[in-house]
């Protein structure tokens, strides 16, 4: 466990609380309260309590000022560096799924980066499209909106006739390191005559330790683009994209903020300081 303060000037005010303090408790003991006889039983309450109390307020308000941050050492889930290849090619604009293709890509990949930002996933994306031709449009970020944004103009682009995985994984292979990752989203087989070899790619992708996932796009028939890329990975997802099987996990430190809980206990203390006093006959000081 670590403990950060980003503005530790400010713990120079503890020590005038606590000279506050020590006036307070003997202002209140000497000129305010003398207990005496059975009136000793209410010490605590009438003098002692309230200081404390409202003197616990401050020095809480003090530590809140600092911006204390608390680091615990724990596993959390990471995403590794992840390319979306993604089919923009004619196909794609087929309707056998609403809307049609294409909208069923861009939203499949919509609700998996709210996903991410919804668990707080840390991790960076990068987008590669393609159909006939291939283009690295977007390197790695964790710019969420940049990738939303590439995303929803991805899907208007045209790139030529037909399905070139083997110019996608290509590309891949141009950006993508040992231990990164891509889901290829596609709809078809392919289908050009000069495309490179999947089978080849796909041992190339492996032997440089790139993980490939792919997504189905589209009611294409057994033919076409499963068993196409049954080559590249057994891992295909059909009309869904997972979040969990792309995750990771690892040991790290995460930051929680210490400033407003210490507000609102802040408060919650100098509130209750307020009654002591009030029922302590704090308020009677300058009459007593």
């Amino acid at each position: 466990m670590k403990i950060e303060l980003e503005e530790p000037l400010w713990l120079f005010l503890l020590g005038l609380w606590a000279v506050f303090g020590a006036a307070a408790l003997r202002v209140r003991l000497h000129l305010g309260y003398r207990p005496t006889g059975p009136k000793k039983a209410g010490l605590f309450l009438r003098a002692y309590f309230p200081t404390l109390t409202l003197l616990g307020s401050l020095i809480l308000a003090t530590l809140a000022l600092t911006k204390p941050k608390i680091q615990l050492h724990q596993m959390r889930y990471f995403l590794p560096p992840t390319w979306v290849v993604l089919d923009v090619s004619r196909s794609m604009r087929a309707r056998d799924v609403a809307p049609d293709r294409r909208g069923l890509a861009e939203a499949l990949l919509a609700r998996w980066i709210d996903s991410l930002e919804r668990a707080q996933v840390p991790g960076q994306v990068g987008l590669i499209v393609f159909a006939a031709q291939a283009y690295a449009v977007l390197p790695l970020t964790t710019d969420r909106a940049a990738l939303r944004f590439m995303l929803k103009n991805a899907t208007v682009w045209d790139l030529g006739e037909g399905t070139n995985i083997g110019s996608a994984l290509q590309a891949l292979l141009g950006v993508a390191k040992a231990g990164h990752q891509a889901i290829l989203l596609s709809d078809g087989a392919n289908n050009l005559p000069d495309s490179p070899s999947l089978r080849a790619l796909g041992e190339l992708l492996r032997q440089r330790g790139i993980q490939l996932y792919g997504v189905l796009v589209g009611q294409a028939p057994p033919q076409f683009f499963p068993a196409g890329l049954a080559v590249l990975t057994p891992q295909v997802y059909n009309q869904s994209l997972p979040l969990r099987p792309l995750l990771r996990w690892e040991k790290g430190w995460h930051t929680y903020a210490l400033q407003a809980p210490l507000i609102l206990v802040s408060f919650g203390v100098g509130l209750v300081g307020l009654i002591g006093m009030a029922l302590g006959g704090w308020f009677n000081v300058l009459t007593a």
